[in-house]
């Protein structure tokens, strides 16, 4: 968790009390830290490590609102400088964005989003490339699947809400690539007190590229994700992992009509549970999600999955249908019948999920973010990357991240 207070680059897993800017117009860096009362100090900021030098003298004076510093560090501040010069001083009305100086070496990193002097929670989403992990937090976001975990839900009630609503019908989110948020996102937790709502808490959900916890990747895993999910001053590490997967980890040798690349698929999915549960040591104290995407294949393609069915190991693998999954009512009378038996079945389909159990609570789930729609420029399925979704036709997608959030104590499933 991230203490109240500290801002958090999502890249590096740096957390600090104080809020770092960056001018491209002049190539210079900012420091703000607050006194007791909230209020700014600004001053110059070399990072560290860093090969530049500063031959000119400057002086900041910060022209935004203070006000805005007594709930966090905004993204964006203005500031008057001042550089000395033989001929005198010359003034400048400039913008600086709030940016990771720890990240610098690999070019300067705005952070993209503003945190809250707020408990936040981190929660990882991993797994191996294309699995679909950006799909899954760009359909946590979207305005009609929150709108259903909040359609229950008295005025007096916990809600959710997204600090960036998704859109409902988007082209494909990109691949993350190394040294690259993805679609990290910020989910805040709301309560009605006293007739005023009230946020109690952030949820940052951050996107992992698959290829971080390959072997190859070790020296960039140890200075970059390694450091989110251990945690250091002021942030206590990731509290809680959702690890995805696709019908793909099943069978790795079929070949249907999956939508991605089996190029891309380098790593076994041992790969990153491996990385995660040995060298990390993360099992034992955090909520651990197993989460199967792309269900809908079950169902488009049964034939595939016929083996599994007359494993003798596997007598409830025929449940996965269409059927199985139409009620998505996120009231506990309906959910947690849900929540135990989709881990009934992922625990048939992966016997890993009974390993982990041992150690951490754990559970399974079986999601469905999107499906393709027609491009609004084309008349007919657009089957590349860019193709159009839509997120409104997900199933389950919500069940995961509701699991997640009830076991850390901050959003509670209630019935109706």
């Amino acid at each position: 968790m991230l203490n109240s207070g500290y801002v958090f680059c999502p890249n590096c897993g740096y957390a600090t009390n104080r809020g770092y800017y960056y001018c491209q117009q002049i190539s210079r860096w900012i420091e703000i830290k607050r006194d007791a009362f909230g209020n700014p100090i600004v001053s110059d900021y070399t990072p560290p490590n860093s090969s530049s030098t500063n031959d000119e003298v400057y002086s900041f004076q910060l022209l935004s609102n203070k006000e805005d510093f007594r709930k966090g560090f905004p993204l964006k501040v203005s500031v008057l400088s001042t550089v000395y010069e033989t001929e005198g001083a010359e003034k400048t009305k400039l913008t600086f964005a709030r940016s990771c100086p720890h990240c610098a070496a690999d070019g300067i990193k705005e952070v993209p989003f503003e945190l809250a002097d707020l408990p936040t929670y981190v929660v990882a989403v991993i797994g191996e490339r294309a699995v679909g992990k950006s799909c899954f937090i760009h359909a946590l976001s979207c305005p009609h699947n929150i709108n259903a975990v909040n359609r229950f839900r008295t005025p007096e009630e916990y809600r959710l809400t997204a600090e960036t609503l998704a859109d409902e019908h988007s082209i494909r989110p990109e691949a993350t690539e190394i040294n690259d948020i993805g679609n990290t996102r910020v989910m805040t937790i709301t309560k009605k007190t006293g007739g005023k709502s009230v946020d109690i808490a952030q949820v940052l959900v951050v996107d992992f590229p698959g290829e971080i916890f390959s072997a190859e990747m070790e020296e960039e895993f140890n200075r970059t994700a390694a450091h989110i999910f251990k945690g250091g001053e002021g942030y206590s590490g990731v509290d809680a992992i959702l690890f995805i997967m696709d019908p793909s980890d099943i069978n790795p040798s079929r070949e249907i009509a999956i939508n991605i690349n089996p190029v891309n698929r380098k790593y076994s999915i041992a790969t990153t549970y491996n990385r995660v549960s040995k060298e990390l040591n993360l099992l034992g104290n955090r909520p651990f999600a197993f989460i199967m995407n792309k269900t809908d294949l079950f169902f488009d393609h049964p034939d595939n999955y016929t083996h599994l069915a007359n494993d003798s190991s596997n007598p409830r693998i025929p449940l996965i249908t269409e059927h199985t999954f139409t009620n998505q009512l996120y009231i506990k009378s309906e959910i947690l019948p849900r929540f135990t038996l989709q881990t009934e079945l992922l625990r048939k389909l992966f016997p890993i999920l009974q390993t982990v159990e041992n150690y951490s609570d754990c559970a399974g789930f079986f999601v469905k973010t999107s499906e393709p729609v027609l491009n609004p420029d084309s008349a007919e399925h657009v089957n590349e990357p860019s193709q159009f979704l839509n997120f409104t036709k997900s199933i389950n997608v919500m069940d995961p991240f509701l699991w997640i959030l009830n076991k850390l104590d901050i959003f509670p499933i209630y019935d109706d």
